[in-house]
């Protein structure tokens, strides 16, 4: 008996399988979802301001940053439309495998880039250098990017294994006064002021990706899924799968479990967590809270999540609090997704007053 024939043909970037006979049916390998009912989901992407791999997304009380193939930046609380950040000064055009905001001790805000690259000729060897800037100066066209020349942190011809061991991080403090960035190394973690660098010794060690603030603590952590609620009164990691809470003085487990997660974010309004996957996993997760910020349990997104973003890595997931809008950058795992799709997604609350196209389900930034 002749086989029936099964077309393929891409919308909007995803593979999509229509069978024309009827008792055919065909799933996406990496969501076992349903193709139909994915492509019912789908909406006319818009065309895209933030390019390339991003790894970082925060913002401060004025304006949302994303950083990775290049840095952006744009108001609180409004639509899809990003400018680059300022780059005079910066070499290599701002290129930021991460970023960080941090203060100094008189409330002046900075933002910090730190730059990592390959030989073009030789793969073992790679490099870094740490960039800061005055991040009102630099908008308003007063300052620049300026290097922090301290020796430890200009690295050269190391290998991948060492190189990956450098990262920038914030502790998700509310307000600048209390807002602090860090440098890890493979020696430890050290704070940043400025263009100083404090290399006295602190509390976190070697392998440490990330810092929450916690009633006036900092806890320090080896993953990089962790964040904390609009007043630092509660704070959430996930460590080895496992999803913590603050309770008392220390991180608790809740016997909640999400695997793969390398992002976390925190929405008020939807009083809830939402978890970025990468390395093996992919897509995003809602995991719920009880009135007491306790995770209770895991739920989908909803909408067309699994459509955009549900076969990607998510390497860095942000909720802006105010307009309760949920940002989320793709990477694809493998050859099986063309760069071309790498990139930042936004999903707008219905509710917010913020103007922007199909809110409620997820579209390019």
């Amino acid at each position: 008996m002749k086989q029936p024939m099964i077309l393929f043909r891409a919308v909007g970037g995803l593979a999509v399988c229509a069978a024309l006979a009827a008792f055919v049916s065909c799933e996406n390998p990496y969501t076992n979802k349903g193709m139909f009912s994915e492509i019912s989901k789908e909406i006319k992407l818009t065309e895209s301001n933030v390019k390339g791999n991003i790894f970082t997304v925060f913002a401060n009380e004025e304006f949302v940053f994303a950083g990775g193939g290049g840095i952006y930046y744009k108001p609180l609380n409004s639509g899809r439309k990003w400018d680059p950040f300022p780059t005079s000064g910066f070499t290599g055009g701002a290129r930021a495998r991460r970023l960080a905001l941090g203060a100094d001790a008189d409330g002046a805000e900075y933002l910090y880039a730190l730059r990592m690259w390959q030989n073009e000729n030789y793969e073992d060897q790679f490099f870094a250098d740490l960039y800061y800037c005055n991040i009102n100066d630099v908008i308003a066209g007063r300052g620049a990017w300026k290097q922090i020349k301290d020796s430890k942190i200009i690295v050269a011809n190391v290998s991948e294994s060492r190189i990956n061991q450098y990262t920038v991080f914030s502790n998700n403090a509310a307000g600048a006064a209390k807002r602090k960035a860090y440098l890890a190394t493979p020696d430890g973690v050290y704070e940043l002021d400025g263009a100083t660098v404090k290399w006295e010794t602190n509390a976190a060690g070697a392998g440490t990706r990330s810092a929450v603030l916690i009633d006036s603590k900092t806890y320090f952590s080896s993953s990089l899924a962790a964040c904390a609620n609009a007043d630092n009164s509660k704070g959430w990691v996930i460590e080895g799968g496992a999803v913590k809470y603050w309770y008392g003085s220390a991180m608790q487990d809740s016997g909640v479990s999400v695997s793969n997660a390398v992002s976390l974010t925190y929405s008020a309004k939807d009083n809830c967590l939402y978890a970025g996957r990468g390395g093996s996993g992919s897509g995003a997760v809602r995991i719920d809270l009880d009135t007491e910020g306790k995770p209770t349990g895991t739920s989908e997104i909803g909408g067309n999540t699994d459509a955009a973003i549900g076969s990607y890595n998510v390497y860095a997931l942000y909720c802006e609090q105010g307009a309760n809008t949920l940002y989320a950058s793709t990477i694809g795992r493998g050859s099986t997704f063309s760069s071309m799709y790498n990139g930042l997604w936004g999903r707008y609350d219905p509710e917010s007053s913020v103007d922007a196209q199909d809110k409620g389900n997820w579209n390019r930034e």
